[in-house]
């Protein structure tokens, strides 16, 4: 032992002056960044950065890009290329004798006319990708990684971007052939058989350009959106039992994306509300108070008075008055309207349970059972979205099953069994809203916490088209029947103008994220 000390201890020096050496050397060679430079690049600030500045693109270029009156200058522009192709044409003594006068007149508007919805349109390509990427790095909201691409539905997102671009890149393409074949009929002997082919592609090219922008329109007007995946995405999964008949509608139509945003504002709602309230009573109280906010039925300080039974003032002001979070008051509205033009059947079932409180009827007042159904009148491409809202108006559980029996259907029988919980329903009609009694706004919640919603999909043949029936029989544990309704519809193998008329409503619901959030006076709040 003492000998092998003593070789460690000769060994030691050597040693370190190898590694004091080194260090001189390293020291000693010259620095290729130059002083100050930062060797160590964070890739998620760079992302981050990449993904602010696109947005910022995004939303500029979008705005001037849904202008009424840039939509309009945008749709005629093709055809003035055409106008002045015609006029060469009839007298070729307007025909410029240099190709840069034209091009002088028509670029301009050409460039302005196309630029603000190519450069939206790129934007948003670039904003999604960078946000797809942040959310796959955990750079951003929650800071959990999100793998989006994954999602469904996702794929639908980024293909209807990918058209938007699409379309751009054709009017450009039409524009620029259009232009390009304008200016060089200035360079050809006029009334030749090529100058007169030159001008024909112009002013073909040009109608085209016109036609074609008129035909996507749709595409410009969903720029500057400040949810830029919702109106591309449809709802392909989604539970057949509804525990939370809004809150579930709700998130069953939000993109993916969206869906992690609803997610925290979720958690954040629930550590907000006043203890010893069930958060999910209080949030389909909130969310029923926007819906009918935005259908105008209640007035914002209602809403707001409504609130307070369940949230202090401060915690109102975070979760719903603020501009500059994902979800408050309006983007809340936005998002319960855009499911409303998905699924109108699921929200005629509130309305008439709504209606029911009001007016006090026998089905609410009288009956242990109260079974509502709502199937569209037409159902679009030999499918539709079945809605069954069931309520134990008695005092004690109970155990039901539901048969839904659809005639050429595929299938034609459907089974759920489920227990419902006791639900005992007023005992007399209900205002609206009261100050100091139980109103609807009280009533309506607990009631949907204690209610079973089924959304059942039912479909025919592919051919089939014509007149169709659904029976819904309501039967107990002894097989006795508790009720039993027929509902009719029509049924077409196309879409026909179900997909302009669900676009049309997806536009509106938008306009509810360009209003103001309702200034409410602080007193509202706090009185």
């Amino acid at each position: 032992m003492a000998f092998l000390s003593q070789q460690l201890s000769e060994m030691e020096p050597e040693d370190e002056s190898i590694i004091a050496r080194t260090r001189r050397t390293l020291k000693s060679l010259p620095d290729p960044y130059g002083h100050g430079f930062s060797r160590s690049e964070d890739p998620l600030a760079r992302t981050r950065e990449a993904w602010e500045k696109s947005e910022l693109l995004r939303m500029k270029s979008g705005k001037i890009a849904i202008n009424p009156l840039f939509l309009f200058f945008r749709n005629i522009i093709g055809f003035s290329i055409a106008g002045t192709s015609l006029l060469f044409v009839i007298n070729p003594s307007f025909l410029p004798s240099n190709p840069l006068i034209v091009l002088s007149i028509w670029l301009i508007p050409l460039l302005a006319a196309f630029g603000p919805p190519i450069a939206g349109s790129e934007a948003t390509w670039s904003a999604v990708e960078a946000k797809i990427s942040l959310r796959e790095q955990g750079g951003i909201g929650d800071g959990r990684r999100h793998t989006l691409r994954a999602q469904p539905g996702m794929d639908r997102i980024l293909e209807g971007l990918r058209d938007g671009r699409r379309q751009n890149n054709i009017s450009a393409f039409l524009a620029t052939t259009s232009l390009t074949l304008l200016c060089l009929s200035t360079l050809i002997t006029p009334r030749t058989v090529a100058w007169n082919l030159l001008l024909l592609i112009s002013m073909t090219s040009g109608i085209g350009l016109s036609i074609h922008s008129i035909l996507t329109t749709f595409y410009v007007r969903l720029q500057a959106d400040s949810m830029p995946l919702l109106i591309h995405y449809a709802p392909t999964h989604h539970p057949t039992q509804l525990g939370s008949p809004l809150g579930e509608l709700l998130f069953a139509h939000l993109d993916p994306d969206s869906q992690i945003e609803w997610s925290t504002w979720e958690d954040q709602f629930t550590s907000s509300i006043l203890p010893g309230t069930d958060p999910i009573q209080a949030r389909e109280r909130l969310l029923f108070l926007l819906h009918l906010h935005a259908t105008d039925v209640v007035s914002s300080t209602d809403v707001i008075e409504s609130l307070r039974d369940f949230m202090p003032p401060e915690a109102i002001d975070r979760t719903l008055l603020r501009k500059d979070t994902f979800f408050n008051w309006r983007s809340i509205q936005r998002s319960l309207e855009h499911a409303r033009a998905w699924q109108p059947g699921a929200f005629r079932l509130f309305e008439r349970l709504q209606n029911d409180l009001l007016t006090g009827s026998p089905e609410i007042l009288l009956s242990p059972w109260r079974m509502d159904i709502s199937l569209d009148t037409m159902c679009y491409d030999g499918s539709g979205s079945l809605f069954i809202a069931l309520n134990n108006q008695t005092f004690e559980s109970t155990h039901a099953r539901v048969e839904v029996q659809v005639p050429g259907g595929k299938p034609e029988s459907i089974d759920h069994r489920f227990e419902l919980m006791p639900c005992p329903p007023p005992t007399k009609s209900v205002e609206l809203t009261h100050p100091s009694d139980d109103d609807v706004l009280d009533w309506l919640p607990r009631y949907l916490e204690r209610t079973v919603v089924l959304w059942i999909n039912v479909a025919w043949d592919r051919q089939f088209k014509g007149d169709a029936q659904v029976q819904v029989t309501l039967r107990d544990d002894n097989e006795t029947v508790l009720g039993s309704r027929i509902v009719r519809t029509f049924v077409t193998p196309r879409e026909s103008h179900q997909r302009a008329d669900r676009i049309r409503k997806l536009l509106l619901a938008r306009r509810f994220s360009d209003r103001p959030i309702p200034e409410v006076r602080p007193e509202s709040i706090s009185g």
